[in-house]
């Protein structure tokens, strides 16, 4: 399961039996994005899958966010998603009944194109200015 898709967050929306959509206003700075209203963990994916995301509500419980963060593709911590090499954002609130807010940062692994594939629709993405 180390390769789940070309298109990792439709491939996890795809497994949680779900689509995802964003019903959450788009945040309009890049701190809101990466930090959110209650930051509670995130999942470094970036060595497998190119990406990392940030859990952003209350709700997500320690127990979430290790079960939503598969052992074999990522690492939970306690830390935000770091921005360095960081090219792009997405922003999403997954669907009902869970309405829970999530930011994917992608990073120069993968192309922005890929980035911006990987974005579910209905998502909020965000390429980052480069230096």
């Amino acid at each position: 399961m180390k390769y789940l898709s070309l298109f990792p967050i439709l491939t996890i929306c795809l497994l949680l039996g779900q689509g995802c959509t964003n019903s959450a206003p788009s945040p309009t700075d890049h701190e809101s994005v990466t930090r959110g209203p209650a930051f509670n963990g995130s999942c470094n994916a970036r060595e497998i899958m190119g990406f990392c995301y940030n859990y952003l509500d209350d709700d997500w419980t320690r127990e979430d966010t290790v079960s939503d963060c598969w052992e074999d593709v990522g690492v939970v911590e306690d830390e935000v998603c770091t921005m360095e090499d960081a090219i792009a954002t997405c922003f999403y609130t997954l669907p009902e009944p869970t309405n829970k807010n999530v930011t994917y940062v992608f990073y120069r692994d993968m192309t922005l194109e890929q980035a911006e594939m990987s974005c579910p629709e209905g998502g909020t993405f965000r390429e980052l200015p480069q230096e």
